[in-house]
């Protein structure tokens, strides 16, 4: 990549014992065998990123006619001294780069070839006069066998991290969908097959390896991304390898076998530690089936005028922007219900079609909307005589923080679901009205079924919006848990919208950084609202709300959230050195103004 010009950062059968063995790692029952298992977990990852950071390289060029300096990753897949890379990190013409390894040696390679249609480039490392040492080197992997889910991890060079600091950064995720793109980002123009990952990708890791749970290539990593997920992206190595000639007479390892590296990580840590740092996305993948073929995504046609095509907005302002492309739903009960994000479906609907598992193209109605959950209920007319598979709501999801799940959702192209799997990171979010996770959550996977380990549909991904604080994949998303949405079910199958309630007001905010005061120091009162009723004024340190202690800002909007407008409140609170009590009656926003 043109450092000049980077972008954004950009910023899934599992067999019966490693099944139950995730499940007791989940549990407390045992808890030294647990811990094992977790060692092994961490052992393995560490060992599989010290056997494969020696073939990953920094790539640098500088100068020629425009004076850009480019950088990016490479990696070795030969011993002697192939290097595979995108083209976006090698400028057309340019016969010879530097290679940054790990261990702070810097040689020139020379480019073989490049090959435009999967954007890759091979080069061979110039080594000096008698040096004969076979260089650390990947393995390809069959990536026409790679399925979602998977583990997987990426490896790179953003920011320098390798050519400044000689580390190899290092993430640990899954590939989260398999699909055709036609890139949206201005430097790469790639359009064919990829491999999406939630692993982390950044400026800087283009030209790196997507790698997999045996430490083999998969694909080179891209500055591709599809506009709906905007998730780190490889080429499969399998469409490279048939693009270069100077990899032909590499093999592709079945990637059901053990690999080279993966033997010498069994050897230091045991042979379980594989089967352990699996385990989890295994199982996830395995309980995401049932849910998976309940899955539908959803094409939404709008008015033309909802967006202007001859704009060309910058890749913040993209993110930002609704882009024209499917959501996701899933069928929750058999007759054709359909549950989805109300965000998916709001604004100038023209049509909705629901696109089944199987293909099969249905028209969509929209019954209702619970705008407070932010979902949406769909009616679709199965075919006479079929029965369409159906996920049920559970009623008891049991969610606490730390509970794995995976978010299932829809891309451009493939037919197939895509998978982001995370933990729970917060409960009773936006007024009570979500679950946080750090599962990546974007447009494509907006109102897909949330999944958790055991296989129940435990909720609907929720608030995805183009003007939220969070921006999508930043490890902040929400869902929508499933015992709230059957509670209001019967209304939404009856065609009956329930807006979001309305909160109290009372009108003030607070000064920032006043940690030593135990109370809420007020910058502002609003005229007209509540407070100002009330005759506060800034600089009054509200310390208590009908005798509940108000010690901090959070603890005064708890307290005002157990109330609604209309209700009166008894205010105690200090000015100077004096403490008076008032009392008031709660407005709404609205009122206030």
């Amino acid at each position: 990549m043109p450092e000049r010009l980077s972008p954004e950062s950009k910023v899934s059968y599992v067999n019966r014992p490693i099944f139950f063995l995730t499940l007791l790692l989940l549990s407390n029952a045992c808890l030294s065998e647990d811990q094992k298992v977790f060692n092994q977990i961490q052992e393995r990852h560490k060992r599989m990123h010290e056997q494969v950071s020696p073939a990953v390289v920094a790539v640098e060029y500088r100068g020629g006619k425009s004076s850009l300096t480019f950088y990016g990753t490479g990696v070795v897949v030969s011993p002697e001294g192939l290097v595979l890379t995108s083209s976006t990190v090698v400028p057309a013409g340019t016969r010879t780069v530097q290679i940054y390894f790990p261990d702070g040696k810097v040689v020139d390679a020379r480019v073989l070839e490049r090959d435009e249609n999967t954007e890759s480039c091979v080069m061979q490392v110039v080594q000096a006069p008698g040096d004969t040492r076979k260089l650390a080197y990947l393995e390809l992997s069959d990536s026409s066998k790679a399925e979602v889910g998977q583990l997987a991890y990426t490896a790179g060079n953003p920011f320098h991290t390798i050519s400044r600091d000689g580390q190899v950064a290092w993430s640990v995720g899954t590939i989260s969908g398999l699909y055709k793109i036609n890139s949206a980002d201005e430097q790469s123009k790639y359009r064919g097959p990829i491999l999406e990952t939630d692993a982390a990708v950044n400026p800087g890791s283009d030209g790196g390896p997507l790698i997999d749970g045996e430490g083999r290539l998969l694909g080179i990593l891209s500055l591709c991304f599809c506009e709906s997920r905007w998730l780190g992206t490889a080429v499969p190595v399998h469409l490279i390898k048939r693009a270069l000639a100077p990899l032909s007479s590499l093999p592709l390892a079945d990637p059901r076998s053990t690999s080279r590296l993966s033997a010498n990580c069994s050897s230091d840590i045991g042979a379980g530690g594989a089967g352990a740092a699996c385990a989890v996305p295994d199982a996830l993948r395995a309980a995401c089936r049932p849910a998976a073929t309940a899955m539908v995504k959803l094409l939404v046609k709008r008015s033309e005028s909802a967006r202007d095509p001859s704009s060309k907005p910058s890749l913040v302002r993209r993110l930002r922007q609704r882009p024209d492309a499917p959501s996701s739903g899933v069928i929750f009960d058999s007759e054709g219900y359909i549950l989805t994000s109300a965000f998916n479906v709001e604004g100038e609907v023209l049509s909705i079609d629901a696109q089944l598992a199987d293909g099969t193209t249905l028209p969509a109605t929209l019954l209702a909307r619970h705008l407070g959950f932010d979902i949406a209920v769909l009616k679709i007319e199965p075919p006479r005589g079929r029965i369409l598979p159906a996920m049920p709501l559970n009623a008891e999801p049991a969610l606490c923080i730390g509970r794995y799940v995976t978010v299932l959702g829809s891309s451009e192209d493939s037919p197939s679901v895509t998978q982001t799997m995370g933990i729970v990171s917060a409960i009773g979010r936006l007024d009570g009205c979500a679950v946080q996770t750090d599962a990546l959550i974007n447009y494509g996977n907006s109102g897909g079924a949330v999944v958790d380990l055991r296989g129940r549909l435990v909720g609907i991904a929720a608030h995805v919006r183009t003007n939220t604080d969070w921006s999508h994949n930043s490890g902040v998303g929400f869902f929508t848990q499933s015992d709230k949405i059957i509670a209001c079910m019967a209304d939404l199958k009856a065609g009956r919208d329930i807006k979001a309630p309305v909160r109290p007001f009372l009108g003030v905010s607070p000064v920032d950084n006043a940690t030593d005061i135990r109370g809420v120091k007020l910058e502002e009162v609003l005229t007209g609202s509540a407070a100002s009723d009330a005759r506060l004024v800034p600089g009054d340190v509200i310390i208590a709300v009908d005798g509940m202690d108000t010690h901090s800002w959070p603890a005064l909007v708890r307290v005002l959230k157990a109330h609604k407008p209309g209700d009166t409140i008894e205010i105690t609170y200090q000015r100077g050195t004096v403490t008076a009590r008032t009392s008031t009656v709660l407005k709404t926003r609205k009122e206030a103004r």
